[in-house]
C-alpha cells in the first residue's frame, strides 16, 4: 500500500505485552467488533485522520501499508510515531534526553525530570530486568527524588529476594552511579557486557528507540559494570523519557 498524502505516519505498536496482540476493531470503542489482530511488534500503521473519544480514552483508525484491505480502529494509547534506527542515531538532537536525564538526577530535579516525560505513555521503570515495571506519569515524576512511598521492584537477580523501597531509596543509587561517573553512550545498542550478547528489550518497549549508558569496569574489578537502557519516544520532534532498564553484574 502506498499511503495516501493526508494519512500520517508511519505508527509502530507499544505497550502491549508479550503474548498478546493489539486488536482492530470495527468502530471505535473496546465493546466493538475485532476484526484484526496486530502484533506487538508492528511498525507499518497508517493514520487515516479520523479519531473520536470514547468512555475517556482516544481512538483512531489506522490502515497497514502491508495489507491495504485492513482499515479499523486502535485505542492511541498503543501506537508512536515510528523511526527507523538509523534515522533516529543520525540525529544529534535526540540525545537532548540523555543530558537532561543527567541534569535531573545530578540536581535531584523532578520539576526538570518531569519536563522530559512522555505525556503519551508515561515513564516505566525496571531496577531488575526481569522485576516489576513500575510506571510514572509526568506529574508523579515531580515528586520521584522526594517521595517515599514504596514500590515493589521485584526479585533481585542474584539474591532472589524481593526488592522493596522509594525510588529515591533503591533506583537513584543506580542512576547516580552510572550517570555522574565516566560513561559512555551508544544509541540502539542493546547488549550488556558479561551478560547476555544481545539483551531483548522487553515487547511492549520493542518499537521505542534507545539510548544506552555503559559505565563500564573498573579496572582490575572488571565486574562493577552498570547499564541503563534509555527509552525514548519522539512526540512532534521532541524526545521524551518513556522508559529506564537497569542491568548490573550477575553471579
Amino acid at each position: 500500500m502506498t499511503p495516501t498524502p493526508q494519512m500520517q505516519g508511519p505508527f509502530a505498536v507499544v505497550e502491549v505485552p508479550e503474548g498478546d496482540v493489539l486488536n482492530v476493531r470495527a468502530e471505535p470503542g473496546a465493546q466493538a467488533r475485532i476484526i484484526a489482530a496486530l502484533p506487538p511488534t508492528a511498525t507499518d500503521l497508517y493514520l487515516t485522520g479520523a479519531s473520536q473519544q470514547v468512555e475517556g480514552a482516544r481512538w483512531v483508525e489506522i490502515q497497514r501499508a502491508s495489507d491495504a484491505k485492513l482499515r479499523g480502529w486502535v485505542k492511541a494509547f498503543y501506537l508512536t510515531p515510528y523511526i527507523p534506527s538509523d534515522v533516529f542515531c543520525a540525529s544529534s538532537d535526540l540525545q537532548a534526553v540523555v543530558n537532561a536525564l543527567e541534569q535531573a538526577i545530578r540536581n535531584r530535579d523532578g520539576r526538570q525530570l518531569a519536563q522530559w516525560v512522555s505525556p503519551a505513555h508515561g515513564m516505566t521503570v525496571w531496577l531488575w530486568r526481569s522485576g516489576n515495571p513500575i510506571r510514572f506519569d509526568a506529574e508523579h515524576a515531580r515528586w520521584m527524588f522526594d517521595s517515599t512511598y514504596i514500590h515493589n521492584w521485584g526479585m533481585h537477580p542474584a539474591s532472589g529476594l524481593e526488592t522493596r523501597g522509594s525510588f529515591q531509596d533503591t533506583v537513584l543509587p543506580a542512576l547516580e552511579d552510572a550517570l555522574l561517573s565516566s560513561h559512555e553512550v551508544r544509541c540502539n545498542e542493546r547488549t550488556v557486557p558479561g551478560l547476555l550478547d544481545t539483551y531483548v528489550v522487553p515487547v511492549q518497549m520493542q518499537n521505542y528507540n534507545l539510548y544506552k549508558i555503559l559505565k563500564p569496569g573498573s579496572p582490575g574489578v572488571e565486574l562493577d559494570w552498570r547499564v541503563w537502557l534509555v527509552m525514548v519516544e519522539v512526540l512532534e520532534g521532541k524526545p521524551y523519557l518513556t522508559g529506564l532498564i537497569h542491568f548490573q553484574w550477575e553471579p
